[in-house]
C-alpha cells in the first residue's frame, strides 16, 4: 500500500509541473497506475468503515471525481486536477446524506473532511435555528476530547455581519455567522503513505462523526 499510494502523489506531483494535454497523453499508464493505486485503497478501507457509515452496494469508482477540470467559467485553463478528491458515502460522489471527504494531493497537503460544504439554503436555515434554540449540543461535539485531537476546530467560511433574523449579541452568534460548516483532519505524505492509512482514516472519521450526523440530523 505504502509504495501504490507513492505512485499516486509522485505523478500528481509531476503533472503540477506538467500540465498539459500532451504530457498526460504522454503520461497516461502513470496516471491509469495512481487510479488503480487509489481503488486499492478504497477496496481495502470499505470494508472496514462500517463503525463510521454503512456504504450499501457503493464501489470505489462511485467515489472518485474525474481529473478533468471544467475550464469553461474559470480563468486558469489548465485542463486536470492536481489532487485526487474522493467522496465516501453511501452513493459516492453522489451522495446526498452523511459523508466523508479525503483529498490526496502531495507535499502534506491532504486531508479528511466532513460537514456543511454547500449547503442548501433549508439545511442552512435549519441548522441555525437549532443553534440559535440551543448551542449546547454542538459546543459539547466541537469540545470533545477526540474532536479537539483530530482536527482543527470548525472551520467554514463565515459572514462578516450576523445572518438576518439574528442578533449581533446572540450567545451563539460566532456559529451562527458559519455559511460552512466543517471539520477538518490534515494529513501528511507520511501520512498517506503509512502501512495502514485505511485505518488512520477510519480513526479521523470516527472522530468527526458526531459532528456529521448533528448536522445531518438537520437535513
Amino acid at each position: 500500500m505504502p509504495q501504490s499510494l507513492k505512485t499516486t502523489l509522485d505523478f500528481l506531483l509531476d503533472l503540477r509541473f506538467n500540465n498539459n494535454k500532451t504530457w498526460f497523453s504522454e503520461n497516461r499508464s502513470r496516471y491509469d497506475a495512481s487510479q488503480r493505486a487509489v481503488e486499492g485503497f478504497l477496496t481495502d478501507l470499505f470494508p472496514r468503515f462500517g463503525p463510521v457509515l454503512d456504504l450499501g452496494t457503493t464501489k470505489p469508482k462511485d467515489c472518485l471525481f474525474r481529473i478533468f477540470r471544467d475550464v469553461r467559467f474559470s480563468k486558469d485553463k489548465t485542463p486536470y486536477k492536481t489532487q485526487v478528491g474522493i467522496v465516501i458515502g453511501s452513493g459516492g460522489r453522489k451522495a446526498e446524506g452523511l459523508w466523508y471527504y479525503v483529498h490526496l494531493e502531495p507535499d502534506d497537503s491532504s486531508f479528511v473532511a466532513t460537514g456543511l460544504y454547500e449547503p442548501t439554503p433549508e439545511h442552512l436555515r435549519a441548522v441555525r435555528e437549532a443553534i440559535a434554540a440551543d448551542d449546547k449540543p454542538l459546543r459539547k461535539i466541537l469540545n470533545a476530547k477526540a474532536f479537539k485531537k483530530w482536527t482543527g476546530g470548525l472551520e467554514g467560511e463565515t459572514l462578516k455581519v450576523p445572518p438576518r433574523g439574528y442578533p449581533a449579541d446572540h450567545t451563539a452568534i460566532d456559529l451562527l455567522k458559519h455559511k460552512q460548516l466543517l471539520a477538518t483532519h490534515r494529513l501528511s505524505d507520511a501520512d498517506v503513505l503509512a502501512d495502514d492509512f485505511a485505518a488512520h482514516v477510519i480513526e479521523a472519521c470516527l472522530a468527526m462523526k458526531p459532528f456529521a450526523e448533528y448536522l445531518d440530523a438537520l437535513r
